[in-house]
């Protein structure tokens, strides 16, 4: 039974629920978090762009499928077209009901029991090619009704895309240049991403052999051994740190963060009075600040003097040109690092996390060497994963979203390469002895550390002209110290 493929009109449609179904991970996203993606104008009109080019050439497509005459290859050609759309719908829908240990159990599974799964798999495929040849016409009618099913998504797509055609997030402040050049040290705070305390530190509270950068730079700074952050994940340790104070538990709905007040109450994040940045500012510091997750040009806009954020989901963030491929590979992010998925999702998120390294790495370098006294917020997405790098640069793990001690050393070492680079270009431009330098993190290791422990990050801190090594071995709130780091500092 040919599908009856009767205007043109029809083909567009189901050409559409093609381009819709494999977009729906990020549809659902941006309808649900759209903060997690910090979206912007142009986003909108890429994604609108790419549906549009998708429901083009998903319905060329169609219109040449239909005219295939022998019913098995017309059913095997559809059967390939819908493939890859169906699964991006299926496998989100599925995470959405509550299904994702399911799945990713039976992805272990089968992982686990190669020779079993691939003779079950060709037992299915045996069966569904009998189903089929059996069935002939039901089975297209069967696919022909599920793509018209599937086309009701369409509307949901317009939904999303009026409710967020208003967001336009700011994720760039320009640096102004100075009018004179001031002496004086940076302060500059290294915030790298799931830093362990427990592998970059040996049993003895010595920095290991293995990170010879970070071991220089512990042997003339402060080593605080029993740190705490202030939360057990980014999304309430960071803004600890960028108040200088505990903050309550955060939320996140649509494209707002929340935090529980005193009162019970959820409240909007704000950052208000005496925060970190507006301090530095009055002290006499350009300020600055770079990294992933958080809006930081947005809650702290009315502080800083430059800025630049990405999201680690919305590929268009490290992607600065239009481009309609921005869209494609933000949903393929969303994809599940699981196989079959995975094959494609693994490389594009190293890449990814690249890209995202380069730009964070020029920003941090453009800061050192400003003519004066800079406060920089670096938020380094090291050594979490996707595991892309070893300690010579570019190299990614097989697996990226292993975390295994091995790739997070691997990763980790790479750290410690990159910041011996930064540490080196401020030496060249004088001022690595005048600055201030911290490194800390946001949360630990918590794929291979215990959960008491997920809050227990290194802080270590080189204050200005200082030479000494010092060890501090007793409970140390991070955001304090760091509020009062700032409070006895001065840029001259």
């Amino acid at each position: 039974m040919r599908q009856p493929l009767r205007s043109l009109r029809s083909t567009v449609w189901l050409g559409l629920a093609l381009t819709i179904s494999f977009f729906y991970p990020l549809l659902v996203t941006l309808y649900d978090q759209a903060r997690y993606l910090q979206w912007t104008r142009v986003n909108t009109w890429e994604l609108i762009s790419a549906i549009a080019l998708g429901a083009v050439g998903g319905a060329i497509t169609l219109r040449f499928i239909d005219r295939i005459e022998r019913t098995v290859p017309r059913i095997l050609a559809l059967l390939a077209v819908m493939s890859v759309p169906l699964m991006s719908f299926g496998v989100h829908a599925l995470r959405q009901l509550r299904f994702t240990d399911t799945l990713i159990g039976t992805h272990e599974w089968v992982t686990r029991h190669g020779v079993v799964s691939l003779v079950m798999g060709l037992a299915a495929v045996l069966v569904i090619s009998l189903l089929v040849r059996r069935w002939l016409s039901a089975v297209e009618r069967v696919l022909w009704g599920a793509l018209l099913f599937l086309s009701l998504l369409t509307f949901f797509a317009a939904l999303t895309i009026a409710r967020v055609w208003p967001f336009d997030t700011q994720t760039t402040i320009a640096a102004v240049p100075a009018a004179t050049a001031r002496e004086g040290g940076h302060m500059l705070l290294f915030l790298f991403d799931e830093l362990s305390y427990e592998y970059l530190y040996d049993a003895n509270g010595n920095v290991r052999d293995m990170f010879p950068n970070f071991q220089r730079f512990a042997a003339s700074a402060t080593n605080y051994h029993r740190a705490r952050a202030p939360g057990r994940r980014t999304l309430r340790s960071v803004p600890g740190y960028l108040r200088g104070e505990p903050v309550g538990r955060i939320t996140v709905a649509g494209d707002e963060i929340f935090e529980l007040g005193s009162d019970g109450e959820q409240h909007p994040l704000t950052f208000t009075g005496e925060h970190l940045f507006a301090r530095a500012r009055a002290l006499g510091y350009t300020t600055a600040i770079v990294g992933p997750a958080f809006q930081y040009c947005v809650l702290l806009a009315s502080s800083l003097d430059r800025c630049w954020s990405y999201s680690t989901y919305n590929y268009a963030g490290i992607h600065s040109s239009f481009s309609v491929w921005n869209p494609v590979a933000t949903t393929m992010i969303l994809w599940p690092r699981q196989l079959p998925q995975g094959w494609v999702k693994r490389p594009l998120y190293a890449h990814w996390q690249r890209r995202g390294i380069a730009e964070v790495t020029a920003f941090v370098r453009d800061v050192i060497r400003a003519p004066s006294p800079a406060f920089l917020f670096a938020h380094v997405y090291l050594p979490h994963l996707p595991f892309a790098f070893d300690r010579n640069g570019y190299a990614p793990a097989e697996n990226p979203f292993e975390q295994s001690p091995e790739n997070y050393t691997r990763q980790l070492a790479y750290v410690d390469t990159w910041f011996g680079e930064v540490l080196a270009t401020l030496d060249a431009q004088g001022r690595f002895s005048s600055s201030t330098i911290v490194v800390l993190s946001d949360h630990n290791f918590r794929a291979q550390t215990p959960s008491d422990e997920w809050d227990h990050v290194p802080f270590i801190v080189k204050g200005a002209d200082q030479r000494e090594h010092g060890d501090i071995d007793v409970p140390t709130r991070i955001e304090e110290a760091l509020s009062a780091l700032v409070s006895a500092s001065s840029p001259q």
